[in-house]
């Protein structure tokens, strides 16, 4: 299948983006024509890079919003430049809200905080946990379904700059897989339990520990008594863990 792919230009974007990488490879993408009618009828997938997301929302939210619906995919990319902002992109996109940028971040040091990963509890308010260049998981809470978000602010659990994961189980304990180290090392890689919806986590299981290691960016779901958890091992391949809840 040969897909049509356009993406979102913008003034101030690194000198090499995704697209370039792709035209590389002999795959064609093309920069978007604002000025045509229906300009994203040619396309299947449509690129925004990080600061295409302003062109992204200046222009025609409700047209992006119907392309969606009808099969379009819209792909925000990252990359690491500049300062950091989390966004969040809720389940109803392209039919009700678009896209948030949840808190005000100014009081937030160095590049910012990043990469959300969220539950929700017994009584629907949304919570997060997200990675920071702070030394500390920064969190906020919403209390309307996504819409707005408290100020975001620091737990007591440490981060050095590396993405964590997160998954409430059906007993409403909710399970942290990070690398709560104060080093430069993405090791260890634990995993933690909360037992009162995710203001204190404490050690469950210590998945990888290896001095000068990385274990990292993990991913985790929970499914009956069982949690599946992946993660990078020394950038060289995806592991896997299995842990029972029994």
């Amino acid at each position: 299948m040969n897909l049509r792919i356009g993406y979102f230009a913008h003034w101030f974007q690194p000198a090499y983006k995704l697209a370039d990488f792709l035209q590389e490879q002999g795959i064609p993408a093309e920069k978007i024509d604002y000025s045509r009618k229906n300009y994203l009828e040619k396309y299947d997938v449509v690129l925004i890079e990080q600061n295409g997301f302003n062109d992204y929302v200046e222009n025609d939210e409700l047209y992006i919003r119907d392309w969606i619906r009808r099969g379009g995919i819209l792909l925000f990319m990252h990359q690491d430049y500049c300062r950091w902002a989390p966004y969040f992109l809720p389940e109803e996109v392209g039919y009700t809200q678009l896209i948030h940028r949840p808190y005000d971040i100014h009081m937030i040091f160095g590049k910012g905080i990043i990469q959300p990963t969220l539950w929700e509890d017994s009584n629907h308010v949304l919570h997060c946990l997200m990675r920071s260049k702070c030394g500390r998981l920064y969190t906020s809470s919403s209390f309307n379904n996504g819409r707005s978000w408290e100020t975001a602010r620091k737990t007591d659990i440490p981060n050095n700059n590396s993405g964590v994961d997160c998954v409430k189980t059906e007993d409403g304990r909710v399970w942290l897989v990070s690398n709560p180290t104060d080093t430069d090392e993405r090791s260890p890689l634990t995993l933690s339990v909360s037992d009162d919806n995710g203001l204190t986590f404490k050690e469950a299981a210590v998945l990888e520990d290896k001095p000068g290691g990385e274990f990292s960016y993990p991913a985790i779901i929970a499914d009956g008594d069982r949690l599946y958890i992946t993660y990078t091992y020394q950038r060289e391949k995806i592991a896997f863990a299995e842990v029972s809840l029994n």
